[in-house]
This record gives C-alpha cells, structure tokens and sequence, in this order.
C-alpha cells in the first residue's frame, strides 16, 4: 500500500510539473504575440497548418517513440536482477541517451509549438487552450523520457534502487 501511495505521489508531481513551462509559454503568447497581433497571414497559415505542423510532429513522434523505448532497457535490467544475470545487468547499465535526443526533442516541440503560436485565433481564449495545452503535452512528454532515461542511468551506475535488487 505504501508503495502505490509513493507512486501516485510521483506521478502527481510528475503530471504538475509541465504546468509551470505550459505557463509560462502561454502567458509569452499572450503578452507578445497575441496582444500586438504578430501572426502569420492567412495564405502562410495554410502552409503552417497543410505542410510545417504535421511534418515537425511527424518527426518529433518518431524521436520521442523511439526515446520511450528506453523502457524496455529499464525493465530488462530489472530481469537481469532477478535472474542474477551480473553480464546483462553490467551490458545495460552504463547505457545513457545522447544529449542530442533532448536537443532534438526541444527543438522540434518548439518549431511545432512557435507554428501553433504563429496562427490567428479567433479569440484569446481559444489560443490559449491550444496554446497551454500544446505546450503542456510537449513539457509532460519530455519529462517522462527524461525521468525514463534517469530511471535507467540510476539504476546503473550510481547503484541506486536496481542494484539493492543483487543483496
């Protein structure tokens, strides 16, 4: 019981968390973008919407399905344990994703998030319901794969919560 009410209390912290950088974004939108009417025409608003949006999200789905497979090393860890398997617990362990994986995910979020913020909404409302709840998923998402990728980094080499598994 204890360790669900743990879990439960991570994952809340973990689903707050984004809300600050979803803020923060949108509260930017609002003030520079939205207030002085910096949008794109209508003409380059079907460009953005037909061809930029789905090919950066396109892109970013595939980096971020591609990072989400970190779990599977996690849990194969986890099995090397069990099974007292030192030569695939030590084969996995010092296994961590490139700094470029989070480069490209924020890169990509953003050039997906700053077309959503480019678009002409027809009230503030509406643009920031899109807005902060874009920018929500995006931050929510990229702590996941980074509390996945700490998840697999901790359990390796500082001998952290996997290595209490070998006593």
């Amino acid at each position: 019981m204890e360790r669900r009410i743990e879990t439960s209390l991570k994952c809340l912290a973990l689903l707050i968390a984004p809300v600050i950088p979803a803020g923060i974004v949108s509260i930017l939108w609002y003030k520079e973008l939205y207030c002085k009417q910096l949008f794109f025409t209508e003409k380059m608003e079907g460009i953005i919407t037909a061809a930029w949006i789905p090919t950066f999200g396109i892109l970013y789905s595939i980096l971020a399905a591609s990072s989400l497979d970190r779990l599977g090393e996690y849990k194969a860890m986890r099995s090397a344990i069990k099974r007292y398997d030192l030569d695939a617990f030590i084969d996995l362990r010092d296994e961590e994703m490139s700094p470029l994986v989070y480069t490209m995910m924020i890169v990509l979020s953003s050039a997906v998030l700053l077309s959503f913020m480019s678009l002409q909404y027809p009230s503030a409302r509406a643009g920031l319901v899109l807005i902060s709840s874009t920018s929500y998923l995006f931050s929510l998402l990229y702590m996941v794969i980074r509390e996945i990728d700490d998840l697999v980094a901790a359990s390796g080499s500082s001998g952290a919560s996997l290595r209490n598994g070998w006593r």
